[in-house]
C-alpha cells in the first residue's frame, strides 16, 4: 500500500478496528492489506466470533468507528443459514465467521500474498 494520506486513514482505522474486535473479544483476527491484488478492496480484516450476538455487537461497534472516521458502508451482509456476517466500508471489507465457516472458506488463504497488518508486519505465510 503505498502511503498517501487516504492509506494512511485506511491503516489506522484498520488498526483501530483490530483493537476494538481484540477487546470484544473476537478470535483468530487478522488484517492483511490486499491492495496489491485486489482492484475493489484495500484492506480485509478476518475474525472468528463465538455468538451471533457478539457478532452484531461487533458490528455495531465498527460501524460507529468507521463512520467516525468518514468510511461509508453498505448494510451488513448475511445469508440467512449462513453464519458468516460481511460488512463493507469499500476500502475496507471486515469478515465474521464461526469457527466451522472459517475452516471451511480460508478466506485468508485467497489472499495469501497480502501483507499482515494485524496481528503482526509480516506477510502471511502459505499452508
Amino acid at each position: 500500500m503505498v502511503d498517501t494520506p487516504k492509506k494512511s486513514l485506511i491503516k489506522e482505522v484498520t488498526l483501530q478496528l483490530t483493537h476494538l474486535f481484540n477487546d470484544l473479544q473476537l478470535q483468530d483476527i487478522t488484517a492483511l492489506d490486499i491492495s496489491a491484488q485486489c482492484s475493489w478492496c484495500d484492506v480485509i480484516i478476518v475474525a472468528t466470533y463465538t455468538s451471533e450476538n457478539q457478532a452484531k455487537t461487533v458490528l455495531q461497534e465498527a460501524k460507529s468507528i468507521l463512520y467516525q472516521s468518514d468510511f461509508s458502508t453498505q448494510p451488513h451482509s448475511k445469508m440467512p443459514q449462513s453464519k458468516w456476517f460481511v460488512l463493507d466500508a469499500y476500502d475496507i471489507v471486515i469478515h465474521l465467521l464461526s469457527s466451522d465457516e472459517r475452516s471451511f472458506y480460508k478466506i485468508e488463504d485467497m489472499w495469501h500474498q497480502g501483507i499482515c497488518l494485524y496481528p503482526q508486519d509480516d506477510h502471511v505465510e502459505e499452508n
